[in-house]
């Protein structure tokens, strides 16, 4: 590995780990204080979930673990930010679950999406692309699915031939 690349590595695990420990103070402060409406930018917060995806990747499993209970802790704890997060964050966790080789846990996250968004063509596409490094065949076998649920005019159709074609 380049040393640019791995000089940027570091540097985006030290802003992970700032905001991190950021936003681990404002969840302490907000259970302190019983507030529950986080009154922050949205967008930063938007920055961090991204990062930590980005970043986690290459992490040790048990960061996942201790990131995925902190941000549904976080969650919880703001429920004007609950709603429109939960799913895209079980995503990311999922998806980092998948790459860390926790095929079950992940899998059955995005099975939890699925039936709670009522088989979600968007959830069947991330799910799938998630594989396609990893084991195509799932990936394809995911894309299957969901082609099996939608018409020929669906928006994603084409996304989901492109996989099978692979």
């Amino acid at each position: 590995m380049e040393s640019s690349t791995v000089s940027k590595k570091v540097k985006e695990y030290e802003q992970f780990i700032e905001q991190y420990e950021n936003y681990q103070n404002i969840l302490s402060d907000a259970k302190a204080k019983n507030v529950h409406t986080f009154k922050r930018s949205i967008a930063k917060f938007e920055k961090f979930t991204d990062l930590a995806k980005k970043v986690l990747i290459d992490e040790k499993y048990k960061e996942i673990k201790k990131y995925e209970s902190f941000i549904f802790s976080f969650l919880t704890q703001f429920t004007n930010l609950y709603e429109t997060y939960e799913y895209p964050l079980l995503m990311n966790i999922a998806d980092l679950y998948i790459a860390h080789g926790d095929y079950d846990k992940g899998d059955n996250y995005y099975r939890y999406i699925l039936r709670e968004e009522h088989g979600n063509l968007d959830v069947y596409l991330n799910w799938s692309k998630g594989y396609l490094t990893i084991d195509e065949e799932k990936s394809r076998s995911i894309a299957h699915e969901a082609i099996e649920l939608m018409e020929e005019n669906s928006p994603q159709y084409s996304d989901f031939l492109d996989i099978l074609m692979m």
